[in-house]
């Protein structure tokens, strides 16, 4: 009686679970966040709005983020599925040489309520952090680089410095009668 009890119990359980997800949406213009296969969000434009103020697609954080260069114009973020408790999120876009993504939060804003798996279209946003990549030893090729341009810099110092500095200089004038001769300064 214990087996049969417990089998109806779980069927119950697993028949909700499933009931939740394949629900019909709210609303017109709601869509399962597990239903969004990618994200493309752009800088500058903001997200669309329900029940809360639409916000900047993209917010940069940290102390990388005042140089407007270095902000990506966009980012696509691929879903990676959900833990159970939240969704996983793979954001790439192109940053500047020696930086990377830092910190990274997705966020959507929930068609009924602020927890709701039920998103409105277009309302998500990505707040991001910008951070420097740890420096790469130079190895042999930039050892060898900023040797050439130590050795160039030394020769051309050297020749600048190993002119003649006396102040006699001898030069050929002219003179009436035709001979040329030899005068000191």
């Amino acid at each position: 009686m214990k087996i049969t009890i417990l089998l109806a119990i779980t069927c119950i359980f697993s028949l909700v679970i499933s009931q939740k997800h394949n629900e019909e949406p709210p609303g017109p213009d709601a869509i399962h966040i597990s239903n969004i296969p990618n994200l493309i969000l752009y800088r500058g434009y903001k997200t669309s709005n329900r029940r809360v103020p639409a916000v900047y697609q993209l917010t940069c954080t940290g102390k990388h983020c005042p140089w407007y260069y270095n902000q990506p114009k966009e980012i696509k973020c691929e879903n990676r599925g959900t833990d159970g408790v939240t969704t996983n999120w793979k954001c790439t876009g192109k940053l500047r040489t020696g930086y990377e993504f830092g910190t990274l939060n997705v966020q959507c804003e929930g068609y009924r309520y602020k927890e709701d798996e039920w998103v409105l279209k277009d309302s998500c946003a990505l707040e991001y952090e910008i951070v420097k990549t740890p420096r790469q030893p130079l190895g042999w090729a930039g050892v060898l680089v900023i040797g050439i341009f130590v050795l160039i810099g030394f020769l051309c110092g050297n020749n600048k410095t190993g002119r003649s500095n006396s102040r006699r200089s001898s030069r050929r004038t002219s003179t009436r009668s035709g001979f040329a001769r030899t005068s000191s300064r």
